[in-house]
């Protein structure tokens, strides 16, 4: 069924009708995460050899200000194919940013709460 054949009864907005990912399309629902989860790896491989030659801090940096605008530009576009590509990117930026930032952050914490500390954090 196309999606001009629809009865709407009122507006409606969101990821699946704005991209039109219904019936032979619903396999685009799931691409976003699956290239996300997928480029998340790749980020932590890449940028934690990338950091061992350039440095962590510059990375982290770079990979604070990358984020948030991969993430606001993402919001706004209007061509899926697009948002697949920043869903990657989004991926690879967390995946470098965690490998990069986390030895930044644990070397302000004193080698007897290391270990409490990381506990905690991998429980949120």
């Amino acid at each position: 069924m196309d999606r001009g054949e629809w009865d709407w009864s009122g507006s409606r907005s969101n990821l699946v009708t704005q991209y039109d990912l219904v019936c032979t399309n619903t396999y685009k629902i799931s691409l976003g995460s699956t290239l996300f989860f997928t480029s998340y790896p790749l980020g932590s491989l890449c940028i934690g050899i990338l950091s061992d030659y350039i440095g962590r801090k510059r990375l982290s940096v770079l990979f604070l200000f990358v984020l948030p605008t991969v993430n606001c530009v993402s919001a706004l576009l209007s061509n899926y194919s697009a948002f697949l590509a920043c869903r990657l990117v989004e991926g690879f930026a967390i995946g470098g940013l965690t490998v990069a930032f986390y030895p930044l952050i644990i070397e302000f914490i004193g080698a007897g709460a290391r270990n409490l500390s990381n506990a905690v954090s991998q429980c949120g």
